[in-house]
């Protein structure tokens, strides 16, 4: 974004004509844009639009903008930045509905940013479009401040991807929570909540909040928060780190964005969160079958079937529904001691001869392969 400094060298060479003016100003001051200007000076600007933000990026990476004097929540004349392709300028159709990208602006229209009380603060155009988001305002300076503060870092994408998976979080402070969901405790709020975890994680209240940095983006002041919440069911007390506007506005404020969290990691509940569970049992359970195919045996028309799983499979049917650590912890030990399953080797052909089927759960059907004693595909029903 250029300065508004900048903008008034630009409009000089321009009314000059003089490119040299133009390169001395940027050499004298040591611009940063002067790339950018000197691009500009070649494009010419042939209007002048003050906008202001109206809102910041939206699921589509779209921030609105309203040319300034435009009432908030009428009809009026709006612009999008495209922050996820360069942050470059378009019209905008349906602005205030679905805001739609419409045609390009051109490089020679010079946008006049102005903060909330239609002061100018900066300058944008399709030559040099490209300025912070508010979130990687935000991210900046808790990147800034973060190492002066003790914090456990979350990756909100991973754990975004995890959800849509299996309906797992990977958050630490999500797990250390569910790790108090204690269904002997707590049997009747659990089930209330249908036994989702993600329902017990949200039983929080904000305790207090405290702003530990300050910034400002586009005019307008904001600040990293630390703040300290209580679990209504269990009474654990935690803090997580976000960033909103400053002074807060209120309870029905939104925060920005959310960076960590903190939580005494010594102290956890009597449960297993489920993903934590899983992957402990798996990976104890690969010590005696290896990674192979385990199966359970079913009678049928006087033959044997043989049920094929997965090392997934058996972790989810020995944990069932119980994450409680004292049972967790020795699934391994007694499956060890007296096994549940057999894997599927070529021996098991010698053992049950031409009568073995191996039954397959394909496409949601049930399908039954017929071996011979060579372990040759026969028949399937």
């Amino acid at each position: 974004m250029f300065t508004m400094q900048e903008v008034a060298a630009l409009k000089v060479a321009l009314k000059r004509n003089s490119r040299e003016y133009l390169e001395d100003w940027i050499a004298r001051w040591e611009s940063k844009n002067g790339e950018w200007l000197l691009e500009q000076f070649e494009r010419g600007i042939s209007q002048e639009i003050q906008i202001q933000i109206y809102y910041h990026e939206n699921d589509n990476y779209d921030e609105l903008w309203k040319v300034v004097g435009t009432p908030k929540g009428e009809a009026g004349k709006y612009y999008v930045r495209a922050t996820d392709f360069g942050g470059y300028w378009y019209t905008v159709c349906d602005p205030l509905g679905y805001c739609e990208r419409n045609y390009t602006i051109k490089e020679d229209v010079l946008f006049i940013i102005c903060n909330p009380d239609g002061n100018p603060i900066g300058a944008s155009s399709n030559v040099n479009p490209k300025f912070p988001t508010l979130k990687q305002k935000a991210r900046a300076e808790w990147n800034r401040i973060k190492e002066s503060v003790s914090h456990i870092s979350e990756d909100k994408i991973k754990n975004f991807w995890s959800m849509c998976w299996d309906g797992t979080s990977t958050l630490s402070i999500n797990q250390w929570l569910e790790s108090f969901m204690d269904t002997d405790l707590y049997a009747e709020e659990i089930k209330e909540m249908h036994s989702y975890p993600e329902n017990w994680v949200m039983r929080c209240e904000e305790i207090s909040k405290k702003a530990i940095s300050t910034f400002e983006y586009l005019g307008v002041g904001y600040a990293i928060y630390k703040v300290k919440y209580r679990h209504t069911i269990c009474g654990v007390e935690y803090y997580e780190f976000y960033s909103g506007r400053y002074p807060f506005m209120g309870e029905y404020e939104n925060y920005v964005d959310f960076y960590a969290s903190w939580f005494d990691a010594d102290n956890v509940g009597t449960m297993y969160p489920k993903k934590i569970a899983t992957q402990k049992v798996k990976e104890q359970l690969k010590e005696i079958y290896g990674n192979g195919y385990v199966c359970e045996y079913k009678e049928r028309y006087g033959g044997k079937l043989i049920y094929p799983l997965t090392i997934d499979d058996i972790a989810t049917r020995l944990i069932g529904g119980d994450l409680h650590r004292v049972k967790v912890d020795v699934i391994a030990d007694n499956e060890r001691e007296n096994p549940t399953y057999e894997l599927i080797t070529p021996e098991l052909f010698d053992k049950y001869g031409s009568d073995l089927e191996i039954v397959s759960h394909t496409l949601g059907c049930t399908v039954a392969l017929r071996f011979n004693e060579n372990g040759k595909l026969i028949s399937y029903i």
